[in-house]
């Protein structure tokens, strides 16, 4: 990474910040047990299918081949009807699952105290593709509501990560080229290629450890945890600069 200290930095919120996984996980378990047929379903196998159609969903979504609200019902549909349950009504599947999910107060470890951190020296911000109205309630989960600007939704400009315009939206905010401002994120294609693709500066949180994936995209740093970011890019005690020495726990690229 360069050695100059960024202008700012921006944030994924889902499992960079917020640890959706988690979340998403216990809200289905507790949908899934008010549901007879869905309750005699192995728990881990429910997630499992439930996580590859929400991933698909979320892809047809992101090339505008289905809404966010369609998005919300029909990953459940997918699901019942792979398990062949397709008598459960999706509709009432989705709400209850979406009242159960934001019950949910699950930040990634170390979230909050980095940004807090980060927040005395520079601006952060965040860039989602996140249902707008679970935003504020992921952010206050994490005790960081109303202290992060810009706040980037991507269905409020109507494209999502990876698309170059989500990234740009912020950079216009804060007023800074895109070499100045470092994105953090956990997914190499829709975070670091994206923020990448517009010249920003990234890095990978890659928390499963799952650091030699390929990817055409190379991330800038790669972080095992939030926290090891403070190592790099804030003075530690004894005056030594995170930068201009080796950082003592996150990964080198491969």
């Amino acid at each position: 990474m360069r050695a100059d200290r960024p202008g700012a930095v921006l944030f994924d919120l889902d499992d960079t910040l917020y640890d959706h996984t988690r979340a998403s996980r216990q809200a289905l378990a507790e949908t899934a047990a008010a549901y007879r047929d869905l309750a005699e379903l192995d728990a881990e196998t429910l997630f499992r299918e439930f996580t590859r159609h929400n991933d698909e969903c979320w892809a047809l979504a992101g090339c505008g081949q289905m809404t966010r609200e369609e998005l919300a019902v029909a990953r459940f549909r997918r699901t019942v009807e792979g398990f062949g349950v397709g008598h459960v009504e999706a509709e009432d599947l989705a709400g209850s699952y979406r009242a159960r999910y934001r019950r949910q107060r699950v930040e990634v470890p170390g979230a909050r105290e980095t940004v807090l951190h980060l927040l005395d020296r520079l601006p952060v911000g965040v860039v989602t593709n996140g249902f707008p109205e679970l935003v504020e309630d992921k952010l206050e989960a994490v005790g960081l509501a109303g202290r992060l600007s810009p706040v980037v939704v991507a269905d409020r400009i109507e494209v999502m990560k990876p698309r170059p315009e989500c990234f740009l939206a912020a950079l216009r905010l804060l007023g800074l080229p895109p070499e100045h401002v470092l994105y953090v994120g956990d997914s190499l294609r829709v975070d670091v290629a994206g923020a990448a693709g517009v010249g920003m500066r990234t890095a990978w949180l890659d928390r499963s450890g799952a650091c030699d994936l390929i990817h055409e995209t190379r991330p800038d740093l790669v972080l095992r945890a939030l926290p090891e970011l403070l190592d790099r890019l804030l003075e530690e005690e004894g005056g030594r600069s995170g930068l201009s020495s080796p950082a003592s726990r996150s990964a080198p690229m491969r």
